[in-house]
């Protein structure tokens, strides 16, 4: 188990987040033709580099390729096929690169840095059809290749941040910190926030990361973690490859103590902001969503225990 404490933890956490991107910028916006749609590679079985996903239709596994062959920003016009696909016409550049393609038919649709479908596709020249979009797909699809932004559609999380009740050891209340249902999972900062009580403070007296727990995460893998005992969060990044979890893993462990004053029910929560992402291979943040908050009722605060000299 390592601890960073003081300065050196605040340094150590400040130099992940480098490493990582911070969640509170926002992905480049150049225009509405720019990145915001890309089109990637896909295949249904593994492909060395590849990154594996969960598509949106059917929950099933596909892998995609890290960087798209095409977005829009290499869309010279395009032509709707009957309704339900589009043909693209790319610049030079990207037509290129469809000389390249050998036994790969399948294409996964990305908006805003978000899978959002799959489709067949075909290639003539330098133009690509892409096949059996479903109208509003295309329509979408149109629309921001034109400059029209519609408002995103909504995505499911399906990774889950929990905070779970431990229990108490010498006056010290204490929770642990789960993340389940997340793929492609490679780094992750999370801080929690305190809520409740009828009187006095609920007070952050400790945050550590055990590493050598079976349930870890990241458990067994070459990593860079850090404790900032002053900011309340825990940071931990993979130093190669990702993680799949489906069960719960282990992120880290929180304790507190009441103030000599403190009665009532204080929650302790998941702090929804930029101190709390999951990021992927790429840098690119994995939504989520958390937990109910973990709750403890203090009717007499205890005093910190004496030891004997």
């Amino acid at each position: 188990m390592r601890r960073i404490n003081g300065m050196v933890a605040m340094f150590a956490a400040v130099g992940m987040m480098g490493l990582v991107s911070v969640q509170a910028e926002t992905r480049p916006t150049k225009d509405a033709k720019g990145s915001a749609l890309g089109f990637r590679l896909m295949s249904s079985n593994p492909v060395a580099g590849y990154d594996k996903v969960t598509l949106p239709s059917d929950n099933s596994t596909a892998y995609v390729s890290p960087r798209p062959l095409f977005t829009g920003s290499d869309v010279v016009s395009t032509q709707v096929r009957d309704g339900s696909g589009i043909e693209f016409t790319l610049s030079p550049e990207a037509a290129q690169r469809l000389t390249t393609l050998q036994g790969v038919d399948q294409l996964a649709l990305y908006i805003d840095g978000n899978l959002a479908t799959v489709s067949k596709f075909a290639t003539n020249g330098g133009r690509v059809t892409v096949m059996q979009l479903n109208s509003s797909y295309t329509d979408r699809v149109v629309k921001m290749l034109s400059g029209v932004r519609p408002a995103p559609t909504p995505v499911q999380a399906s990774a889950l941040i929990n905070v779970v009740p431990v229990g108490t050891e010498n006056g010290l209340y204490i929770v642990d910190v789960f993340v389940e249902g997340v793929t492609s999972l490679r780094t992750y900062q999370v801080a929690l926030t305190v809520n409740g009580g009828t009187a006095g403070q609920f007070v952050r007296e400790d945050v550590d990361i055990d590493v050598a727990r079976p349930d870890y995460v990241f458990a067994e893998l070459d990593v860079i973690e850090a404790a900032d005992q002053v900011g309340g969060r825990i940071t931990s990044v993979l130093k190669d490859g990702i993680v799949d979890r489906s069960e719960p893993g282990y992120l880290g462990t929180y304790t507190y103590r009441p103030s000599s004053e403190a009665t009532g029910t204080f929650e302790v929560a998941v702090e929804v902001s930029s101190k709390t992402f999951l990021a992927d291979s790429s840098n690119d943040m994995i939504a989520y969503r958390t937990g109910p908050a973990a709750t403890f009722t203090v009717s007499q605060a205890p005093t910190r225990r004496v030891d004997p000299k």
